[in-house]
C-alpha cells in the first residue's frame, strides 16, 4: 500500500534490500519466491494443524470466559481484559489482533475496539477475537445478549444466522467448491421460508460462508485462489464468517468459526464456544471471572 500510494511511493524494506543487492551485485539474478511460499501456506501440514488446534482451544476458553463475565453494568474494557488474561494464562504470546467488542451504535463500525461503553440491558454484543499462539493466529466471533437472555427479536435474527452457519459446516468437504456450499445455503433459506433474508446473505451464498484463510496471519495468504470456484482440499484452514446486521435496531450478529478441511469433511477448530441460544443462556447464568473477583472484593 505504501509503495503503490501516489502520496507516498516509498519502497518496503524488502524492496529496498532488493535494490541494494542489485546495485552491489548486478551479476546476481534475484527472483521473487513469494508465489511459491504463498502457495505452500495454503495447505497446512499435520504439525501446523496441531498448533492451530491448541491455539483455537485457547481462543474458545477466552471467549467462554468473556461471555460468562458479561452483564449489564460491566464495561467493555474490563471484558477485553478478561479475554487477554485468559489467553495469556493458557500460554498465548499475545493477540492475533486487538479484540473487537461491538455493542449499541458501535455495530455500525464493523471492527471496533475502543472499549468505551458500559453495557446495558438490551445490548447485543459481538466479540471477534483470538490469540496468537506459537506464531499462529486464531479468528473466532461470538454474539450474545448483555443481559444473558435473548429478546424475541434477537433470538429470531440470531437463529437465522445460525441456520446459515450450520448449513455451511454441514457441506464443507474436499472436492466441493465454495460456490456449491453457497447454493446449499440458498436452498436452505428457500426451504425454510427465509427468502426475505436472501439479500443479507448474498455474499455468503456467493462464497459459501468463506471469508479468509487463517494460519501464520489472521488473514493468511493463499497463493492461487479461484474465489467462489475454489475447490476445497484437505489442509485448508479458513474462517466461516456469517454476519447479519440490523443497525437501526442496534443488533449485530457475527458467527465466525475456524474450519479445517479434512479427508472426509471438515473439523470445526472453534468447537466449544456456545452457539445455540440455549447454550449461550446457560453459560451466562454462571458467574464469570469478574463476578467471582467482585465477590471476593478484589475489584
Amino acid at each position: 500500500t505504501m509503495t503503490l500510494s501516489p502520496w507516498d511511493g516509498r519502497l518496503t524494506r524488502e524492496l529496498q534490500f532488493v535494490r541494494h543487492l542489485r546495485d552491489r551485485f548486478p551479476q546476481v539474478e534475484i527472483r521473487d519466491c513469494t508465489p511459491i511460499v504463498w502457495e505452500l501456506r495454503k495447505i497446512k501440514s499435520p504439525a501446523e494443524l496441531d498448533v492451530l488446534r491448541r491455539a483455537a482451544r485457547i481462543g474458545v476458553q477466552a471467549h467462554r470466559a468473556l461471555i460468562q463475565s458479561t452483564r449489564p453494568g460491566v464495561g467493555e474494557k474490563a471484558l477485553a481484559s478478561v479475554f487477554e488474561f485468559v489467553c495469556g494464562l493458557e500460554g498465548a504470546a499475545g493477540q492475533a489482533y486487538s479484540p473487537i467488542i461491538m455493542s449499541g451504535k458501535n455495530h455500525a463500525y464493523g471492527h471496533y475496539h475502543a472499549y468505551d461503553r458500559v453495557l446495558k440491558a438490551g445490548d447485543f454484543v459481538i466479540l471477534d477475537a483470538g490469540p496468537d499462539y506459537a506464531e499462529y493466529d486464531v479468528d473466532i466471533s461470538t454474539s450474545f445478549p448483555a443481559s444473558g437472555a435473548f429478546s424475541a427479536r434477537q433470538r429470531e435474527l440470531y437463529e437465522v444466522a445460525l441456520a446459515v452457519r450450520d448449513t455451511c459446516l454441514e457441506n464443507y468437504r474436499p472436492g466441493v467448491s465454495f460456490k456449491q456450499v453457497g447454493e446449499k445455503v440458498a436452498a436452505m433459506l428457500k426451504e425454510k421460508g427465509l427468502d426475505a433474508y436472501a439479500k443479507d446473505f448474498a455474499g455468503v451464498v456467493r462464497y459459501g460462508g468463506y471469508n479468509h484463510m487463517i494460519g501464520l496471519a489472521t488473514h493468511d495468504v493463499t497463493g492461487e485462489f479461484a474465489g467462489p470456484d475454489e475447490i476445497l482440499a484437505p489442509g485448508m484452514v479458513f474462517a466461516c464468517d456469517i454476519q447479519l446486521f440490523r443497525l437501526d435496531e442496534e443488533i449485530g450478529i457475527r458467527i465466525e468459526d475456524m474450519v479445517a478441511v479434512t479427508e472426509s469433511g471438515c473439523e470445526n477448530l472453534s468447537l466449544g464456544v456456545p452457539r445455540t441460544v440455549a447454550e449461550i443462556e446457560a453459560l451466562m447464568k454462571e458467574d464469570g471471572i469478574l463476578q467471582m473477583l467482585r465477590k471476593k472484593t478484589l475489584i
